[in-house]
């Protein structure tokens, strides 16, 4: 007796229309998903990069700054100050000074500061472009300015015979939208260099600041709005901005002249 044996063979079904749309909405939200927190990622990484770039400019301006104001008016000579920085007529592109000055401003974005190097051994002194000050016989008049958004430093030499060389401008940090400067006289009180500054009087200087991001941080324009005294300074672009004021005692004049 012989068995048969058959095989039947199951019939396979396709993915159905509804399947597939299920499909297809899954993988959208999931492109969705990574594509936005690539999105975040990306302008959280320019927010925090942006952040540390002004903030890290900041830091060294305010800091060169600070430097050039505490040696104005230095010299280990125990003269009278009004020898040790003997008057001088506007020439050349600077101011005048009279005997004795040491700060002084012509314009709104500017600082003039005069001061002189050390003659004591192993005690040097460093100029805004770091470079080292040797000799204490000449009168050493930095400017701090600001051209095309960058702040800049200037050194000019004075001699005792009168002649004044000078170096070229040194870049320091760009980004730089608003530098200002206010002077504490014997007033009591903040004046700008328009505001009639005794200029042999002064004894601090405030600085404000105002730097942006070299790069793009926010996805379309912001309107940014930074106060100084009674200026209101508005901007509206993708660019971080950070306002930095701050108050430097000049601590060769506060013992009088």
């Amino acid at each position: 007796m012989k068995r048969s044996c058959s095989v039947r063979m199951g019939s396979q079904l396709g993915i159905s229309l509804v399947e597939l749309m299920i499909s297809m909405v899954i993988g959208l939200v999931v492109v969705g998903l990574v594509t936005g927190y690539y999105l975040s990622s990306r302008q959280t990484y320019g927010n925090v990069n942006a952040s540390s770039g002004v903030n890290d400019h900041g830091r060294f301006a305010i800091s060169m700054i600070e430097q050039q104001l505490w040696l104005a008016g230095y010299a280990d000579d125990w003269q009278a100050r009004t020898l040790i920085f003997p008057s001088r007529v506007a020439a050349g592109g600077m101011p005048g000074f009279a005997a004795g000055e040491v700060v002084k401003a012509t314009a709104q974005g500017e600082l003039w500061i005069r001061y002189r190097a050390a003659s004591l051994e192993e005690q040097p002194l460093r100029d805004c472009s770091g470079q080292a000050l040797d000799d204490p016989d000449v009168v050493v008049i930095a400017h701090i300015d600001t051209v095309n958004n960058t702040l800049q430093c200037t050194l000019h030499y004075s001699d005792a015979a009168g002649g004044t060389t000078s170096d070229g401008a040194v870049t320091l940090i760009a980004g730089v939208d608003a530098l200002r400067w206010a002077f504490l006289d014997g007033s009591n009180s903040y004046k700008r260099y328009a505001d009639g500054v005794d200029w042999p009087s002064v004894r601090a200087v405030r600085v404000d600041l105002v730097l942006s991001s070299m790069e793009p941080a926010f996805a379309t324009s912001q309107a940014q709005v930074i106060r100084i005294d009674e200026q209101e300074l508005t901007y509206n672009d993708d660019r971080m901005r950070r306002h930095i004021s701050r108050v430097v005692a000049l601590r060769n004049l506060l013992g009088g002249l």
